[in-house]
């Protein structure tokens, strides 16, 4: 399984990274936000399962972060929306909310819905 390279979360694009185990096991981290640098590192050697549920739970934390929530560190928070986010998207097909033409990271401020057509 590959991770994708990045996403965009907010107005920012976060790197995604696989880190080596020595890396990541030498700070006792499964996976990690830097949102200074906009990066996302997960450990390599976890089971694509674990990345996955890994990766959302990062995500959570970087969603948070750029949308000024002051949780966005609250470990027991993130880790059980982390794993409802994984759940959801693990066991759902939300392709229908795909736009056509669009890329999944970049996508211009002016091709996101407004908040009249999301509350529709």
């Amino acid at each position: 399984m590959r991770l994708p390279d990045s996403i965009k979360v907010g107005d920012f694009i976060y790197r995604i990274t696989e880190e080596s185990k020595q890396l990541m096991d030498a700070r006792g981290l499964w996976g990690e936000c830097q949102y200074m640098q906009q990066e996302i590192f997960i450990n390599a050697s976890l089971n694509d399962e674990r990345k996955k549920l890994v990766f959302c739970h990062e995500m959570v934390h970087a969603m948070l972060h750029e949308h000024g929530r002051d949780d966005y560190n609250d470990e027991e928070f993130i880790k059980q929306l982390g794993v409802m986010i994984y759940r959801l998207l693990r066991d759902n097909d939300f392709s229908f909310m795909k736009r056509s033409g669009l890329a999944s990271v970049g996508v211009p401020k002016s091709a996101s819905p407004s908040r009249q057509e999301i509350d529709r």
